[in-house]
């Protein structure tokens, strides 16, 4: 259970929180304001607001595993 729960909180740090000038976009991304992504050298979170939301749904699914 401590190794979901630290797992869980590194995953919010790194997807929330982490901020970041280098740009990690190897490949072509999705269109739309949910799959948009900063380019270049901009200071800012790399993450896409579809990847902030779809974190707590791993969230889960590591919590979840520890009781089954």
């Amino acid at each position: 259970m401590i190794v979901s729960i630290l797992e869980s909180g590194y995953l919010i740090f790194m997807f929330i929180f982490f901020k970041t000038s280098i740009d990690f976009n190897v490949l072509k991304s999705p269109t739309g304001k949910w799959f948009k992504h900063l380019i270049g050298e901009e200071y800012g979170g790399r993450i896409c607001p579809f990847g902030k939301v779809a974190i707590f749904a791993l969230i889960f699914i590591f919590i979840v595993i520890v009781y089954f």
